[in-house]
């Protein structure tokens, strides 16, 4: 018999839930509860932009009327792994981020966007794939940055050697390095980006 499975549905509320969003969570319903294990609904609220909080309490209406009643979650009894909207999670976010710092497996990053997408239209025109990669900058620019007002958002340090991990449909799947830039972990507002928080 298999373990307990302790599946997530993990919407982002940026708009209404759609039938795909409808389709996974049922799938992780189905599989979590046949495994005798939990469904968690967690609301993946880290685009600040986008996410609002009438289109949150409109995915937990939905899922209630579709009856994808979920064992963990917001409204539940049981808190122990909450809170259940990434946005209250940040200081949680901050203390990973900032222990990635100290370790040298993170570091912060002062370009523009601005900037940033006229390196992406030089490689484009050069038919290359842009990835980021660390760059090394003076404690003359960095202060002067800090002066003008300029956040840096923190970006992954991506280690410089292929990566293999397992995956449980393809097996074995090994990365080569160049084909993964430095992405960025924590944004300039200060919130964790969707796949930090949740990969």
């Amino acid at each position: 018999m298999t373990a307990p499975l302790r599946t997530r549905f993990a919407p982002s509320p940026t708009g209404s839930l759609h039938v795909g969003g409808v389709r996974t969570a049922l799938y992780c319903l189905l599989e979590a509860h046949s495994s005798g294990g939990h469904f968690l609904l967690r609301i993946e609220d880290t685009d600040q932009a986008r996410s609002t909080e009438e289109a949150a309490k409109g995915i937990l209406r939905d899922m209630r009327w579709l009856d994808l009643l979920w064992d963990e979650g917001p409204d539940c009894a049981d808190q122990t792994f909450g809170p259940f909207f990434q946005s209250q999670r940040l200081d949680r976010y901050r203390d990973c981020v900032r222990q990635l710092l100290d370790e040298g497996k993170a570091y912060e990053a002062w370009e523009s966007r601005e900037e940033l997408d006229v390196e992406r239209k030089h490689a484009e025109a050069a038919k290359e794939n842009f990835r980021y990669r660390r760059r090394p900058y003076t404690e003359e620019q960095v202060a002067a940055w800090r002066d003008e007002g300029r956040v840096p958002v923190v970006r992954f340090a991506t280690p410089r050697k292929p990566v293999t991990v397992v995956d449980r449909i393809l097996g074995e799947v090994t990365v080569d390095e160049d084909t993964v830039d430095d992405f960025v972990i924590l944004k300039d507002d200060g919130f964790p980006t969707y796949h930090f928080a949740v990969v």
